[in-house]
């Protein structure tokens, strides 16, 4: 009985971690797209690129990017990535 317990409680716990890593991903991503706004209204890349930088210092995010609809990497967290296009993008992009 208490092996069913540690078992669900151990489960619970790793759902509600997941759940909150999913929240902080789409808080961060949404701190990106509001920051980014601005910059890429105006076709400064330079400027995307440095504040794609400032939130590529977060200890868990390993990868930021910033895409055209077309999907070419418009700024990313590693700046050799910038101007490759990024294939097979969801239907919610095309």
């Amino acid at each position: 009985m208490m092996c069913l317990f540690i078992l669900d409680f151990t489960f619970r716990q790793q759902t509600l971690l997941r759940e909150q890593q999913l929240d902080q991903a789409e808080a961060l991503g949404r701190s990106v797209a509001a920051a980014s706004a601005v910059w890429v209204a105006s076709n400064d890349f330079s400027g995307l690129q440095e504040i794609i930088e400032g939130f590529a210092s977060y200890p868990d995010l390993r990868h930021a990017i910033v895409l055209d609809p077309q999907g070419r990497i418009l700024a990313h967290s590693d700046r050799s990535k910038v101007g490759l296009y990024l294939p097979d993008l969801p239907k919610i992009f095309e």
